[in-house]
């Protein structure tokens, strides 16, 4: 009876685990036309000491240098079921979550994107109450 107890518990945790899960993408950007910034005024968006030290070594200063494009990254972000954990400049993309009501294509379609990479999907933790406490566990897979 124990053993069987212990098995149905170990069960609906799996299966809420598997129903609550979070999938994770990353969004590649085709170019970043259109900045609001230029690579005529670095200072804009890097420190002094990055300057320093790319002119200390010779490094031009380049398109790739530049931000994301802010326009492309909150259209993603307004789009339903999509939530930007982070950008980066050197990948020209973000990192988003998906939630059930977002729609793959609605992103694959947008003009400015070049490729959208599936990264995996996370299960959000479970917090059991056990005995007026709140213990979090995360089943993993």
């Amino acid at each position: 009876m124990r053993i069987s107890l212990m098995f149905l518990f170990a069960l609906a945790i799996s299966s809420a685990m598997a129903n609550d899960s979070t999938s994770h993408w990353f969004i590649e950007f085709k170019d970043k036309h259109n900045s609001l910034y230029s690579v005529d005024r670095p200072w804009e968006y890097l420190s002094v000491k990055a300057i320093d030290r790319r002119n200390k070594f010779g490094i031009n200063i380049d398109e790739q240098d530049l931000p994301v494009n802010t326009e492309y990254v909150q259209t993603i972000d307004f789009l339903r079921g999509t939530r930007i954990v982070q950008t980066t400049k050197w990948l020209n993309g973000v990192e988003v979550i998906l939630d059930e009501s977002a729609n793959i294509e609605d992103i694959r379609q947008q003009t400015f994107v070049k490729q959208v990479v599936f990264l995996g999907k996370i299960p959000k933790p479970i917090q059991p109450v056990i005995g007026g406490f709140l213990v979090g566990l995360v089943a993993l897979k």
